[in-house]
């Protein structure tokens, strides 16, 4: 079955909120959102957030299976920079390219605004999505120790990378 990669809309807001529920749940160490913080916001705030921070999804036989977004930095000084966030693609989904084709359109529709460097934060040991990054030509710059905390553990975040 063919998977479509498309910006979500605020028609959208319903599957996102599942499927950003389901990722903040069961991967709490690779998100800085909290599940039950998120879980609050209504559907207005999140058309809001599908807009301002221009998520994109793959879609496989009409059921949204993964997203990324990406937004500019503020300001003049920042606008050639957008930060890439949000990366999942469903565990039933993974190994088919969704997450490189998401990545791919991300990287493009924020060329197409005039950005020129992408920078993401990653965990630590989440090795199969850094190989993704790196393979996109990003690279580590930076750890950040102890970026998030929850249920007493402390994760660390690698800061990445790449140039137009």
């Amino acid at each position: 079955m063919e998977l479509e990669i498309r910006p979500l809309t605020s028609e959208d807001a319903g599957a996102w909120r599942l499927i950003r529920l389901r990722m903040l749940t069961e991967h709490p160490e690779a998100f800085g959102e909290d599940a039950e913080e998120f879980a609050q916001r209504n559907d207005a705030e999140l058309a809001q957030r599908i807009r301002e921070g221009n998520v994109i999804g793959a879609w496989q036989a009409g059921k949204l299976v993964g997203t990324v977004g990406w937004f500019c930095g503020r300001g003049r000084k920042r606008a050639h920079v957008a930060e890439i966030w949000g990366m999942y693609v469903a565990p039933e989904q993974r190994r088919n390219g969704a997450a490189r084709a998401l990545l791919s359109e991300a990287l493009r529709a924020s060329a197409l605004a005039g950005v020129q460097v992408w920078e993401l934060g990653v965990e630590e040991q989440n090795h199969a999505a850094r190989a993704l990054y790196e393979s996109e030509g990003f690279s580590t710059w930076g750890i950040e120790p102890d970026a998030y905390r929850f249920d007493q553990q402390a994760v660390n975040i690698l800061h990445m990378s790449r140039r137009a």
